[in-house]
């Protein structure tokens, strides 16, 4: 907007003037504008429900298959002074009882010589560690001292960690712990040098022992998550009590994460009502009245609940586990309804609310399935079995000067070194010794027709490791296995590892685990046939489908937004082009205005004049 100062001439409040008739030029903008507000508060409204949806979405995923149900687990232990159980992933509901014998420990030495102070010096020679089958030195000088001497052990990183100790205030000696408990941690060390020439062991290590029963039960480790799978006991401390580890459903968490879903699913019922509702009496609606799109998704989220039957089973809908549709539309929730049927049969209410699948064939196990997979049975044919990474190497030959490589699998890399002329199977322990303190511990070596094979025990491409600088071992390279492949349904599917994924049709999301050799499938020529597998998308999953049927880049959302966004831009578009014209509008009245008042004053200077000239001759007569 031009600036301007009238009225200077003419004495009129011409300023005042080109406002009053800019108001009115823009009253067609301000109605513009009052529109925009209503077009933005319906993408508001939109963007409101599509945030409501996106964390029903979430409680739902929370109870997608059975495998979620299943994670609903506790553990307790009867004694926790000497152990203390954690559920770390999926378990069965069991119970074990055992006595703690003895817990593992790491294995401690000390020098037996003692020195002056840990700035004592230990002399020149060559201190040594065998650990593992393999051999570690260090070697000091004249002016190593006994904190030197610790501190070049450490740097070694070979699971050992020394440190100067006092054994009575002014004796210090070098002591020296495993990093690792168990028998396998266990090692000797020794050196030339004075005080250092023997150790005698304070604690040996020794493994975690268990009884239970007539078994007994040995661990490196007092924290032991291979006793039960999903489960992760720590033992605390021995003694003859027997500790008892209780297993069992979770039933209050499972609640309140059914809870979770009822009322994120009211919340998104409840607001869409709001925005949808008309009140007869006030004449009065929400932003969204008489919008098909939201009445629609409203429909779907409530009919999925009240229209949704299991074909047979104790539990069949919703009402039997205490979740029913009332009046309003919004859902009631009784959680001790719930708590009753699940304690009643678990099995059926996870088959109700959970997806969930069978198989015909022993050899393919259901797993999982998306909101896109639809109810029904679908045939499963493989292509190609899913291997693991391997490599065998040559004719193994101990090597003349030893030899080091590494072995990297992700981010981990092992440094492996074979000492000169070792045999195959002291090269084999040193391999997989080396693999598990670099924390490898899904690649294992072995003897294979006299030579060195690499097995990595996870399938797929995706888990592959690489060896280099193997030498005449033949190991070097980067080593992968393959994933499954095949049809679900006869549609493609894609693979990782022994999974098998629906990617498209109507089996889009509904996952196997396929446990065959690749010789079947040579056997049966190239197509292995394994049956069908039935899913059922279960009161979650026909809840996520109206879920997503509103979500996704082609959603009812999605479209919704789009088609009030391509409104908005219109508007602002028709604001920017008129407001374009105004400020051409007012230029050209500010144009008229000015020249108007500059006329003014030429017509003001001449009346000035002529009063001069005719007072002068009036003076003159």
């Amino acid at each position: 907007m031009t600036s301007y100062i009238g009225g200077l001439a003419s004495g009129l409040d011409t300023a005042s003037m080109i406002k009053q008739l800019m108001e009115v030029e823009r009253l067609p903008i301000l109605n513009l504008q009052s529109n925009r507000q209503k077009l933005v508060a319906k993408d508001d409204a939109w963007r409101d429900i599509a945030t409501r949806l996106s964390s029903l979405r979430t409680s739902l995923d929370a109870l997608a298959s059975a495998s979620d149900l299943d994670r609903y687990i506790t553990a307790s232990s009867s004694n926790e002074q000497r152990a203390v159980a954690t559920v770390t992933g999926n378990a069965l509901p069991q119970t074990l009882s055992f006595t703690i014998d003895q817990l593992a420990t790491r294995h401690e030495i000390i020098s037996t010589g003692g020195f002056a102070s840990a700035d004592a010096l230990v002399g020149a020679g060559t201190f040594t560690i065998e650990i593992g089958g393999q051999t570690h030195s260090v070697t000091t000088d004249t002016e190593t001292t006994l904190a030197q001497l610790a501190t070049r052990i450490n740097e070694l990183g070979i699971g050992v960690t020394a440190s100067v100790f006092y054994v009575d205030g002014s004796t210090a000696k070098l002591r020296l712990v495993s990093k690792d408990t168990g028998e396998a941690a266990a090692f000797t060390a020794y050196g030339d040098q004075s005080g250092l020439a023997s150790t005698e062991v304070i604690r040996a290590g020794q493994d975690a022992r268990l009884t239970m029963g007539a078994l007994t039960i040995t661990r490196s480790s007092n924290t032991i998550s291979d006793l039960v799978p999903g489960v992760t006991v720590d033992l605390r401390s021995a003694g003859p009590e027997e500790v008892t580890i209780t297993i069992g459903r979770d039933v209050d968490g499972l609640v309140a994460a059914v809870g979770k879903v009822v009322n994120d699913l009211n919340n998104a019922i409840n607001r869409i009502k709001t925005l949808t509702a008309y009140n007869a009496e006030s004449q009065t609606g929400g932003i969204l009245v008489g919008d098909s799109t939201a009445r629609q998704i409203l429909n779907d989220l409530q009919t999925a609940v009240s229209t949704f039957t299991l074909p047979d089973g104790p539990y069949r809908h919703s009402a039997a586990i205490g979740i029913e549709i009332q009046r309003d539309g919004t859902l009631k929730f009784d959680e001790s309804k719930l708590r009753a049927a699940l304690q009643d049969d678990y099995q059926g209410v996870s088959r109700l609310l959970s997806r969930w699948g069978t198989t015909s064939d022993p050899r393919v196990q259901f797993l999982r399935s998306g909101s896109g997979t639809a109810d029904g049975s679908y045939e499963i044919v493989i292509t190609q079995a899913a291997t693991a990474a391997s490599v065998q190497g040559a004719a193994y030959t101990p090597p003349t000067a030893g030899l080091s490589f590494q072995i990297t699998s992700g981010n981990k890399t092992a440094e492996v070194a074979i000492g000169a002329e070792a045999d195959l199977s002291t090269a084999i322990e040193t391999i997989n010794s080396a693999l598990r303190s670099a924390g490898i511990t899904t690649i294992t070596a072995r003897d294979e027709d006299g030579a060195i094979r690499l097995e990595e025990s996870r399938y797929g491409s995706a888990p592959a490791f690489t060896v280099s600088g193997s030498g005449d071992l033949g190991l070097d390279g980067t080593h992968a296995g393959l994933d499954v492949a095949g049809t679900i349904g006869g549609e493609p599917a894609t693979g990782s590892g022994r999974t098998l994924t629906g990617a498209e049709g109507a089996a889009r999301g509904l996952s196997v685990s396929v446990l065959v050799d690749q010789s079947a499938v040579v056997d049966a020529g190239g197509f292995l046939y394994l049956g069908f597998v039935d899913a059922t998308a279960g009161l979650i999953g026909a809840i996520s489908r109206a879920v997503a049927a509103a979500e996704g880049a082609d959603g009812a959302i999605s479209r919704a937004r789009d088609h009030w966004k391509a409104q908005i831009d219109l508007v602002d578009d028709r604001i920017e082009r008129m407001e374009d014209r105004l400020a051409r509008v007012e230029d050209q009245l500010i144009r008229q205005f000015t020249a108007m008042e500059s006329m003014m004053a030429q017509l003001l200077s001449q009346q000035m004049w002529l009063q001069a000239q005719l007072a002068g001759m009036s003076q003159t007569g």
